[in-house]
């Protein structure tokens, strides 16, 4: 399995609440009306909380803040993530979705990779 892996910081302009919503009930909603397209076989959002938690998990390793959330989405393989981004349908979902990133996400201080996935324990 193939696996995009995003963490991604708000908007400043944006409170969590605000970010969370339109996460996920508008940008999820772009990104599974293209599922086909884009071929990903699972896509998850995970939203931070437990802030005391975190701070005191943080505040123990010397940590940076914590990104608002993470962006996951799965592929079979290399190969069939390369088959659904190579249609010209999946070009302008990819133009969509990154477009609409720019109404919720502080792009520039976002991280983004591609990495496979390594099961240790279920």
């Amino acid at each position: 399995m193939l696996k995009l892996t995003a963490l991604l910081p708000r908007r400043p302009d944006l409170s969590r609440e605000e970010f969370f919503d339109y996460w996920h009930n508008t940008h999820a909603a772009i990104a599974l009306e293209h599922q086909k397209a884009l071929r990903f076989v699972k896509y998850v959002q995970t939203h931070i909380g437990y802030d005391e938690l975190n701070e005191l998990m943080r505040s123990d390793r010397n940590c940076k803040p914590p990104y608002d959330g993470v962006a996951q989405l799965w592929w079979e393989s290399f190969d069939d993530m390369q088959a659904g981004i190579a249609s010209p349908e999946a070009q302008e979902a990819f133009r969509l979705l990154q477009e609409d990133e720019l109404k919720f996400i502080d792009v520039p201080n976002m991280a983004i990779w591609l990495g496979d996935e390594h099961l240790m324990y279920s």
